[in-house]
């Protein structure tokens, strides 16, 4: 009687063994998933932030361009607006005193 007292408490011991294991390994797999869902939370952010990026990187590419294109057409207009034959005043003045001399 006593063996088969002992068998049962063995028993007892091995299922609620299982169970401590079964429930630890519950646990982790839960941790697990949880910390999956979080990098993929972070890996969704981090491409909407990228996408954001390239976006004020495009804007500002195209900021610069039309800042080159606006001083270009300035620079012909300044060209075209002078005559061929005027002559800027630093030109003039050292003619000047190149003759008084």
């Amino acid at each position: 009687m006593k063996i088969l007292c002992l068998e049962c408490c063995m028993i007892c011991y091995l299922r609620k063994g299982c169970h401590e294991r079964d429930q630890s390994l519950k646990d982790e797999d839960d941790a697990i998933e949880m910390l999956s869902e979080k990098v993929d939370t972070l890996n969704n952010a981090m491409e909407v932030e990228a996408k954001k990026m390239w976006r004020e990187v495009a804007n500002m590419e195209k900021e610069v361009s039309a800042m080159g294109v606006s001083k270009e057409h300035d620079l012909r207009a300044r060209h075209l607006s002078t005559p061929r034959g005027a002559v800027s005043s630093s030109q003039s003045l050292s003619a000047r005193n190149a003759r008084n001399s």
